[in-house]
């Protein structure tokens, strides 16, 4: 499915701009967070650590790969706003797979709790929940906007014959 604004008042360039903009700063704080919650861990008494529903040793590789997911993001979301400075269209790409992969990874986490008896909030089933529609809504502005650039690929080649 195609959009043609962004919130009903902006182009799809320029949501695809908050997008990028969001997902950098988003993906910022999750580095820095998980990072705290790793060291935060490292002081954890034996005692405690044995109280952990989770192993200790898995619940810390879980926050190792959900701090790298969140590295990548940064990583991402700088490429696609260099391809949206250039309008390079094939730099979209990797930060629209990569968002489904994220999202994805961040439900099979709270699966795993789920299914090891760890007792969520429901706030967290909330957020995710939000997160997910919005991850949606931003998946489909930016590849609104590659198919936008496509199409203006298509018409240059064209115009160009």
């Amino acid at each position: 499915m195609v959009i043609k604004t962004f919130l009903c008042c902006f182009s799809i360039y320029e949501g695809s701009w908050v997008c990028g903009l969001c997902s950098l700063f988003i993906g910022t704080a999750r580095v820095y967070l998980e990072e705290f919650n790793l060291k935060f861990r490292q002081r954890m008494t034996l005692d405690t650590r044995n109280q952990l529903r989770i192993n200790f040793k898995t619940l810390q590789l879980i926050t190792i790969l959900q701090l790298s997911v969140a590295a990548v993001s940064v990583l991402v979301s700088l490429l696609m706003m260099f391809g949206l400075l250039k309008r390079l269209k094939w730099l979209l790409c990797p930060w629209l797979v990569w968002v489904l992969i994220e999202e994805l990874s961040s439900i099979f986490v709270i699966i795993f709790y789920a299914l090891s008896d760890v007792k969520l909030k429901c706030s967290v089933y909330i957020s995710e929940a939000i997160t997910l529609v919005i991850a949606v809504y931003f998946m489909m502005c930016v590849f609104s906007y590659f198919k936008f650039l496509r199409q203006q690929d298509i018409i240059t080649d064209q115009v160009g014959l």
